[in-house]
C-alpha cells in the first residue's frame, strides 16, 4: 500500500509518506506501480514530489533514486532521536522522461 498527502506535509507539494510491499512481493514491480500511481494522482497539483526516507534504509534510497528522486536535505532527530531522515525530491517535469 501507499500513504500519501496530495498537498504535502508543508502544504507545498505532494508528499509520499510511505510505501509498503509484502516481502514476498518485492522486486516484482509493486513498489514501482505504487509510486507511479502516487505521481499520477498528484500530478495535477503541479508541484514537485517529495518524501522522507531514513538514512539507514539504503534499499529505499536506491529505489527512489532509480525513479528520479534526488537527495535534497537531511533532518536529524526529526522522527526519532538518533535517526536522520533524508529529504528526496523529484522534479515534476521529469515524470515522463
Amino acid at each position: 500500500f501507499a500513504w500519501a498527502d496530495p498537498r504535502g506535509a508543508f502544504s507545498t507539494a505532494p508528499y509520499l509518506r510511505l510505501i509498503a510491499v509484502n516481502p514476498i512481493a518485492r522486486s516484482a514491480g509493486v513498489g514501482s506501480a505504487l509510486l507511479a500511481e502516487f505521481e499520477e494522482r498528484t500530478a495535477e497539483e503541479g508541484r514537485d514530489f517529495f518524501l522522507l526516507v531514513s538514512e539507514f534504509n539504503k534499499k529505499a534510497i536506491s529505489f527512489y533514486e532509480r525513479h528520479g528522486y534526488r537527495k535534497t536535505g537531511r533532518l536529524e532527530d526529526f522522527a526519532k532521536k538518533g535517526i536522520t531522515e533524508i529529504m528526496m525530491v523529484k522534479k515534476r517535469e521529469k515524470i515522463h522522461e
